[in-house]
């Protein structure tokens, strides 16, 4: 509704995001260099820290489908 797409920057944050909505976690696997130049200005603390989220602008999610994805439960 906002026009952001949110993901984890750490496991820890994934665990919380799938037990609440149930569906297991997505690890997008993006070269660091990448990274830092494309995807690393959206982290911010998440509910004050120490974990990171991405609030990343739904025109740049279909981007992320570029990158390897390993599903895990």
């Amino acid at each position: 509704m906002n026009g952001l797409a949110y993901f984890a920057k750490e496991e820890e944050l994934a665990k919380i995001y799938a037990k609440h909505y149930g569906d297991g976690i997505i690890e997008i696997r993006i070269p660091t260099q990448e990274y830092l130049e494309k995807f690393a200005q959206y982290e911010r603390a998440y509910e004050g820290g120490p974990l990171t989220e991405l609030e990343i602008p739904n025109t740049v999610v279909e981007e992320l489908n570029r990158y390897r994805k390993d599903w895990r439960k």
